[in-house]
């Protein structure tokens, strides 16, 4: 509450009741978890639950409307996330926003240079005016974004396919679209995966904030 010195006592312990399991990430400790995502940025997540008895899922499609003040940057909201990649909207500056959709490689590495190449993702098409690369530091694999200076109190739209490749066995092809409000759609990018399930799975949303 109150202070007279230059700092608060030393943490070195945390007891917390009544809900449930508790993560707790040590200054300096080992493992993805408490060097990476325990002390990232501050986020909230979303799972879709499926109703039992579903079989595949070939299409995802979901809207996004980021409220007034919300769009501080470093922002990111990932409207249609999967189990193998994610797809929303950041506030990367004070004159850039991205449309950003990211297929991680069945690889396990945070350097996409030591994927090999049958188990790299491809491009295989992008829309006008799209980016696309390598991405790592969070898992590997291909990253495509389209600049667009999306605005708050907006309604729009995200379109997600997921089917298997007809010329490579075993990879599945996923494809995004962006539909803004002017009644279009834009084609982000679709990207060829390899050893992957032949249909959507694992849906979720979040947000989050990755410069804090």
């Amino acid at each position: 509450m109150s202070k007279r010195g230059e700092k608060f006592g030393d943490l070195f312990a945390v007891r917390i009741g009544g809900i449930g399991k508790v993560d707790y990430v040590p200054f300096g400790g080992k493992g993805n978890f408490a060097t990476h995502w325990g002390r990232r940025g501050p986020s909230g997540n979303i799972w879709h639950h499926i109703p039992k008895g579903t079989k595949d899922i070939d299409y995802f499609y979901s809207e996004l409307r980021v409220p007034k003040g919300q769009d501080v940057i470093g922002s990111y909201f990932v409207a249609n996330g999967f189990n193998v990649g994610y797809f929303g909207m950041q506030v990367n500056s004070e004159t850039e926003r991205r449309i950003l959709f990211s297929v991680w490689s069945p690889y396990k590495t945070d350097d996409p240079s030591e994927i090999p190449e049958n188990e790299r993702v491809k491009l295989l098409r992008k829309g006008d005016g799209v980016t696309h690369n390598d991405f790592g530091n969070e898992g590997s694999g291909g990253q495509s974004y389209w600049k667009y200076m999306w605005k708050t109190e907006t309604t729009y739209g995200f379109l997600l396919k997921g089917e298997p490749s007809t010329e490579k066995p075993g990879h599945t092809i996923y494809t995004a679209w962006f539909h803004t409000p002017d009644d279009t759609w834009h084609l982000i990018a679709s990207w060829s995966r390899p050893k992957s399930l032949p249909s959507l799975k694992g849906f979720y949303s979040f947000a989050e904030n990755f410069r804090e």
